[in-house]
């Protein structure tokens, strides 16, 4: 088989770098810490990257204050970054470039890469790049990396950053191992100081239905609400829960989901596609799963952004405040929170760009308008339910298709057994289902007991915090028998991945869809393994595997 031509190594520990490597991933250009996956490596200082973040972050500032470039440079650059996102404006962008290029200058600007190189290289990672432009892009790309000084040894891809702890939960055969000793031996609740446990799935189950005993408002709802505005998941059983529900449901409803599908297909097609003609091998999370998902998003709820970048940034970082940070950390608090300013602003400017032009689109965003202009909705409501639906759209899925493709490529066996069903779609998400109870993207959910709250009997103090683990649920041999066995052919009402009760995650059936749909297009080019899944922070951010072309 052969290798990839072109690897892209980036500074650790990066912020800027992490952007940079994701422009170029969504591009489908291989980035891996293991230069030996191509015969050419480019690689990136921390002072080069740096300057490509500030354009997207602060570009405008940061184009004025660049004295070296010149005006014709600067408005290439501002057009490069704040653009018209469509294709042939792109294709403008990269002609333009090569007519600057033909002088046999290394960079637009000269000798040293500017402001200009940096929009340009933003600009073409915003999107599939298929058929002659390929190439085209490939040594336009290669040309400004060229010179790049080399950075010191081990500056690479960004390491594993989470603690020992986290990296043992991470040890998918362990962790099933002493979950299903859990289902099958634990009493019904462990109880710790002001914290109780609860394993087998009939008692994680019950504390998913008694949603009044257990309240989800005091592990949620004022996180949610700082960061996104108030949203169905904070929000304990109420009318004002029932009626958010409505409303998002009836704009679910007016959405056009032939576009949305077109959409899935389309870029899940052009990145395998381009990745395996290009390289023989793609990077699961970034080059693949997070970028389709983002499209898919922003097809289904109408939020772009500015960039890909920025959407997929911002999503992340009001994920992690929402869900994950339990512990408090004020870094991610603060991430978050701005995260969170950046997505309002998005959605106040887009509900009135669409007020100014009068268009009507058939996305949640549309629907919603349509019942603001009803009177049923204010804008700051309609706000809330967009920003909260976006906020699980992106890292769910990408996460989900990870954590299934790490296990099929580390066993031949399955993923040829999976294989066989790739083109049977009520089969291949029985198969992700049951791939998911190996390594489930989220094993548990919390939950806080109210007044009078029991389990199984045993009565629980107000107050305590309440931790269902649903990993130890689904390897429960009570509900699923012989829980070692892989069996696609299961009851779908007894998974618990997307929730369970008053708080089903509201896009559990584009997951449905959106998750085999992704993972079916990885099987059809022959998926095997190159190396482990790598993360950033509690989230999986490599995973990069061989594509050896359709097998029948």
């Amino acid at each position: 088989m052969e290798q990839p031509r072109l690897c892209l190594v980036f500074p650790s520990a990066s912020a800027e770098a992490d952007i940079l490597r994701r422009a170029f991933a969504a591009l489908g250009f291989v980035c891996a810490e293991k230069a030996a996956l191509a015969p050419m490596k480019l690689v990136y200082p921390e002072g080069a990257v740096q300057g490509f973040s500030q354009i997207l972050q602060h570009m405008n500032a940061r184009l004025r204050a660049d004295e070296q470039q010149s005006d014709e440079l600067l408005q290439f650059a501002t057009q490069c970054v704040i653009g018209r996102g469509d294709d042939e404006a792109r294709r403008g962008c990269i002609n333009t470039a090569e007519t600057i290029l033909r002088d046999g200058r290394w960079f637009l600007g000269g000798d040293k890469p500017g402001v200009a190189d940096f929009a340009l290289l933003a600009r073409i990672g915003q999107a599939a790049v298929t058929g002659d432009e390929s190439a085209k892009v490939a040594a336009l790309v290669s040309r400004l990396a060229g010179k790049f000084p080399v950075p010191s040894p081990g500056a690479a891809l960004p390491k594993d950053q989470r603690s020992l702890i986290s990296k043992l939960l991470g040890n998918a055969k362990l962790i099933r191992w002493v979950a299903r000793a859990a289902a099958r031996f634990a009493p019904a609740t462990v109880t710790f100081r002001k914290n109780t446990f609860v394993f087998r799935w009939a008692d994680v189950a019950s504390v998913c239905d008694q949603d009044g005993a257990f309240r989800i408002a005091p592990i949620n709802q004022s996180r949610i609400e700082n960061v996104s505005g108030r949203f169905i998941l904070g929000m304990d059983r109420s009318v004002e829960l029932f009626q958010q529900r409505g409303h998002l449901y009836k704009a679910l409803h007016a959405v056009d989901m032939s576009v949305v599908r077109a959409t899935l297909e389309q870029h899940s097609e052009q990145l395998t596609t381009m990745a395996m003609a290009q390289f023989g091998a793609i990077d699961v999370v970034n080059s693949y799963a997070r970028p389709v998902a983002g499209r898919v998003a922003v097809s289904l709820l109408g939020i772009a952004g500015p960039s890909e970048s920025d959407l997929l940034r911002v999503a992340r970082a009001v994920f992690h405040e929402t869900f994950l940070n339990l512990g408090g950390d004020s870094a991610i608090r603060e991430a978050g929170l701005a995260a969170g300013k950046e997505l309002r602003a998005w959605i106040i400017a887009e509900i009135a760009a669409r007020r100014g032009s009068g268009s009507g689109k058939r996305d949640v965003l549309g629907g919603l308008l349509l019942q603001v202009e009803a009177g049923d909705l204010t804008d700051d409501e309609a706000a809330n339910i967009v920003s909260g639906l976006l906020v699980g759209a992106i890292d769910t899925t990408a996460t989900c298709v990870a954590n299934i493709m790490t296990e099929l490529v580390s066993d031949p066996e399955l993923c040829a057994r999976v294989r066989a069903d790739q083109h049977d779609s009520t089969r291949l998400w029985g198969w992700c289902q049951e791939i998911l109870r190996r390594r489930p993207h989220n094993p548990l959910v919390v939950r806080e007991a109210a007044a009078g709250a029991s389990i199984a009997g045993r009565g629980v103090e107000q107050g305590s915090k309440v931790f269902a683990i649903s990993l130890s649920a689904m390897q429960d041999a009570r509900v699923f028998d012989n829980p070692s066995k892989l069996d696609p052919a299961r009851p779908e009402k007894n998974y618990m991945h997307f929730g369970r009760g008053l708080h089903l995650c509201s896009g559990r059936d584009l997951n449905a869809i959106q998750i085999p749909f992704l993972v079916g297009r990885l099987l059809r080019c022959n998926p095997t393994r190159r190396g482990g899944l790598k993360f950033r922070g509690p989230f999986p951010d490599e995973l990069v595997i061989g594509l050896e072309g359709a097998k029948t």
